[in-house]
């Protein structure tokens, strides 16, 4: 199988997916048949989340956190931030007529964002 080359700024093109036919379906028959046994392997969490089935904490841990899993979803994860936040903000260059003007404004603009980032 040929690779697929990224361009450069690491997009694939239209239309050269390295996995064309997308994530691999699960049969059928393996679904249906995790679907059937579900009630049995929750009876089973629950007896050990519960004591009533008698298993190391751990896993009896672990069985009580599955049941709230997918019964509420999991937790939210927060994230805490400390120190100082830097806020950017990036000036566009002006639409020019010539290469050459682009050039040259965005020169400038590099130049007026220097300046921006001197201490006073």
């Amino acid at each position: 199988m040929a690779a697929v080359k990224k361009p450069h700024r690491g997009q694939f093109k239209v239309g050269s997916l390295p996995n064309p036919g997308g994530r691999p379906k699960i049969p059928v028959e393996i679904t249906t048949r995790a679907r059937e046994v579900t009630p049995q392997i929750l009876e089973r969490l629950i007896a050990m989340a519960t004591g009533k089935l008698k298993v190391d904490h751990g896993i009896q841990l672990r069985a009580a956190a599955m049941i709230l899993d997918r019964a509420w979803g999991t937790p939210r994860q927060s994230v805490e931030v400390t120190g100082e936040v830097a806020h950017y903000v990036m000036r566009l260059p002006e639409v020019a007529a010539s290469a050459e003007e682009w050039e040259e404004s965005a020169e400038m603009q590099a130049w007026r964002e220097l300046e921006d980032q001197r201490p006073n």
